[in-house]
């Protein structure tokens, strides 16, 4: 009787909290703006491979913000809600972060707001054209 009483009371208790939104991993409501302030680089592009450690190598097409190489990897930290998976477009939001992500390596977490392609008009709009991106090193014999 005792546990039904505990019970009883966890639920009223429950039920009585106030109702919130939903947000995937405890992100909390997307703010672009923020999002957008926050990323060190911004582009587009298509992901061809993803490795074991979910790093994501990137054929980028157009840079909103910073600068990025044709071809550049985006890690996660290993994180499974962060991926970016092939063969999809993204607009991907990411921060240089020495201290998580291998040297010249981007890094993207489940709430910079990357997203797969189409992405929103407004948001489009919002980094407008872009440039192409930085031209792959060539090796000289």
């Amino acid at each position: 009787m005792l546990r039904w009483l505990l019970l009883a009371t966890l639920a009223l208790a429950a039920a009585s909290l106030p109702a919130r939104p939903a947000h995937a991993l405890g992100c909390p409501e997307p703010d672009v703006e923020a999002q957008v302030r926050a990323a060190d680089v911004i582009f587009s592009g298509r992901a061809l491979d993803i490795d074991e450690e979910l790093a994501t190598t990137f054929e980028v097409d157009r840079v909103y913000k910073g600068s990025v190489a044709a071809r550049v990897v985006v890690e996660t930290g290993r994180v499974k809600y962060a991926m970016l998976l092939p063969p999809h477009r993204y607009l991907v939001l990411a921060t240089l972060s020495d201290d998580v992500t291998t040297p010249g390596n981007l890094y993207n977490h489940e709430c910079s707001g990357s997203t797969r392609a189409p992405w929103p008009e407004s948001l489009q709009a919002r980094l407008g054209e872009g440039v192409a991106p930085l031209a792959e090193p060539t090796t000289e014999p």
